[in-house]
This record gives C-alpha cells, structure tokens and sequence, in this order.
C-alpha cells in the first residue's frame, strides 16, 4: 500500500486565538465611506518613480488631486494616500503607470479645500471601508519559517465549534494544490481539526523526483510536474494572474496569505504579480509547517478511493486510502 511515512501531525504552538464578538461585530458595522478608491489615475513614465516604486510619490498625489477635484492637489500629503495596484501602461501616449489609488477622508480634509463636494463614480471613484485593507483578516503578520510561529493574533475560533465537536472527527481535505491549502488554512484557523489527504509528495521530495525525471528520465508516477505539494503549477508557472475581481478583497486576502508565507509585499501592488518556483518552494513550505504547528495533519503519497456516506443522513462520513486505511470526517 502507499506508504504515509511522510504524514505526520504537528505539535500545538502558535494556535488561533478567538477574536471577541464585539470586536467583529464592530468591524461587520464599521460606517462605510472613510475613504475613496480612486482608479485610472495615470502617471507619465518620465513622471514616475519607476516600477519597482510603490509609494503615493508627488506625481502620483498630483494626479489623484486632479481627478478628486481639489484645489491644491500637490497638497496632498502622503500620509493617507495608498498605492492599492499599480500596472505598466505601454498602449498609451506617452506610455506611463496606471495606479488605484486609496485616499482617507483625513488627507482630504487636510488638502486645501475641494472645488466641488467629492462624489462617487462607476469604476472612477468609490466609497470603501478602511478596515478593508487595514484590518482585514489575513493581514501581514509574517510567519517564521524557522518556528511556524506568527507574531500577531490570527483569526478567531468559529462560535459553533467547541473542543468536544473538534476532538469527535475533523475535516478532510483531498488534495493539496492551491484550493486544498486554502480550504486547510481557513479550517484550520476557525479552530476546526483538519486531515489532507495528497497522493503526492511534499516540495522537498517532489522536487527531487522532477529532478530525477529531467535529468535521468526517471518517472515517479505519483510523485511529479503534476502530482504532489502545491498542485500542477508548482513547477510550470509562478504567475498570480486573476480575471475574478482582482481588486476585490477575497482575491487580495490569498495575496495577503502568501505574503505571511514569505511572498514579497510586491504582489499585493503590481498588476501582474509573480512569484517564481523558487519562492513558491519556499512558501509550500512555511506554509505546511504553519498549518502543522496549528493541528493539521497531512498524509503524503495516499491516495483517496472513495468518499464513503452515512447510511442515514447522507453525509460524508469517512474517505478510504488506496492503502485500505480509513479516514473519519467530522460528523
């Protein structure tokens, strides 16, 4: 049968810690309109800082002044303006930077006056929360990757969910390619047990059989460019490209979540962001021991056969191994 030499469960340390109820329901009904999203705003290449640049620079405050109406737009300091995406533009004349821009009220208010009252406009200007990107979720608390351990509180236990629930079963995931590590990671920080099931190797040793497999055409069937930690894009493509809102807030807490896994901060900013095989190794990595040091158990090189259900709810109750071992999900 496979072997799960390689599956092992973590020791507790660097747990998730509940966020009080108040405190999220003060965060669900924060007033909205602390600040503007302004898009489109344009900067000329012999303008700019340079693409490697990702501060609200002179020409940048000027350029959201203009759009925003003000007076005085070189006025405007830095202190509240926030580069939120920036993209080379080469299609126009002259070819330039395109930015969307986060202004606070405050800054606003400390700019001289405004021509007109600043009005929301469909994909131009908008109203957002501030505790969208200051406070989210999956903030930028960077997870050491000697230790696993995270240097902030991290999401709260879910209310439903007791010790008693927890300790009876947990949750399966099968799989362990960008969708199953996410799905691990948000169970895992609600407080819920969970079990990945990869027929697939981790980084480490994948890497070592994709090696064996250019170099020596040695082919491991169930350890290669398609199977193992990370899923089929590990080694084929580093790019973070999105069409599903990618301004939007769900998109940006998995760029959020990289970013604790040690992806540079870049990401949350350019507008094509890139991470490379080498990085991607490297966060896999961070990544699974996080998981672990939180209760995640993972069983490399099994592979699940069938999804058995409960006789009388239906539900999934339990995942059998080609190995013959079975796997108890929370009922």
């Amino acid at each position: 049968g496979a072997s799960r030499a390689n599956g092992r469960r973590g020791d507790a340390g660097g747990g998730a810690r509940a966020r009080p109820k108040h405190a999220r329901d003060a965060a669900r009904n924060a007033p909205i309109g602390t600040a503007w999203r302004v898009y489109d705003v344009y900067v000329p290449l012999h303008l700019d800082a340079g693409k490697d640049s990702h501060a609200a620079t002179r020409a940048v405050r000027d350029a959201v002044g203009k759009i925003l109406g003000l007076k005085a737009a070189l006025e405007l300091d830095d202190a509240g303006v926030r580069v939120y995406r920036k993209t080379c533009d080469a299609r126009a004349d002259p070819p330039g930077f395109s930015y969307v821009i986060d202004v606070d009220d405050d800054a606003i208010e400390r700019a001289s006056g405004a021509v007109r009252p600043i009005r929301a406009r469909a994909k131009k200007v908008e109203r957002i929360r501030e505790e969208d990107e200051r406070t989210a979720e999956y903030g930028l608390n960077a997870v050491d990757a000697a230790n696993a351990y995270v240097r902030a509180p991290t999401r709260g236990v879910r209310e439903d969910v007791t010790r008693d629930s927890r300790s009876d079963g947990c949750v399966v995931v099968i799989g362990l390619g960008p969708a199953g590590l996410f799905a691990a990671l948000a169970l895992a920080e609600a407080g819920i047990k969970v079990t990945v099931v990869e027929r697939g190797q981790p980084v480490e040793t994948r890497g070592k059989d994709i090696g064996a497999l250019f170099a020596r055409r040695q082919l491991n069937a169930e350890s290669n460019l398609c199977y193992g930690e990370g899923g089929a894009g590990t080694w084929s493509d580093g790019k973070l490209t999105t069409r599903i809102g990618r301004n939007g807030d769900r998109v940006r807490s998995v760029f959020r979540a990289l970013v604790r896994f040690g992806a540079p901060e870049s990401i949350l900013v350019d507008g094509k962001p890139h991470l490379g095989t080498d990085r991607l190794v490297r966060i896999l990595r961070t990544a699974r021991h996080y998981l672990e040091s939180i209760g995640v158990e993972f069983l490399f090189g099994e592979k699940a056969t069938r999804v058995n259900r409960d006789s009388v709810t239906g539900a999934a109750a339990s995942v059998t191994l080609a190995s013959g071992e079975i796997v108890r999900c929370a009922s």
